[in-house]
């Protein structure tokens, strides 16, 4: 609970792993982690997370809010935490690459810059929804 990790496509074999969970994390600055409330709010906090990937970039996000992005062979491009949904039955863990963003469900509709991790926008007057947020337009030009 709590890696990302990345699987060869031809064979399945662990190309890197990246600890984001545990405690004693060396993926995870220390001034970060003191952050993190690991294990603890109910069952949202232990939440899977679903990584998402623009062919260069793999964003990482959990229901503590920290936020990871790496490149296709591993190394970390920025790792931050981002602020908390004020109702945990609304967060997501399914976010977008929309062009130069990352787009997310987060309590609200949040979007972190891909390059660095900042945040571009937040609609605070988004519906909270559960999993991915698109719409069906863009999710047919997504899988088409």
């Amino acid at each position: 609970m709590g890696s990302l990790t990345c699987l060869d496509l031809a064979d399945g074999k662990i190309l890197w792993a990246k600890d984001l969970f545990s405690g004693d994390s060396k993926d995870i600055p220390a001034d970060l982690s003191k952050t993190l409330m690991r294990g603890c709010g109910g069952d949202s906090k232990q939440s899977t997370p679903t990584p998402a990937s623009n062919g260069e970039l793999v964003f990482y996000i959990n229901a503590m809010g920290l936020c990871a992005c790496y490149d296709l062979q591993g190394t970390q491009k920025w790792i931050r935490v981002v602020e908390t949904a004020k109702d945990e039955t609304h967060y997501s863990a399914s976010p977008v690459f929309a062009g130069d963003r990352i787009i997310l469900s987060w309590g609200c509709l949040l979007a972190l810059d891909a390059k660095d991790g900042h945040r571009t926008w937040k609609c605070e007057d988004a519906k909270s929804q559960y999993g991915r947020p698109c719409s069906r337009r863009s999710a047919a030009l997504a899988w088409s």
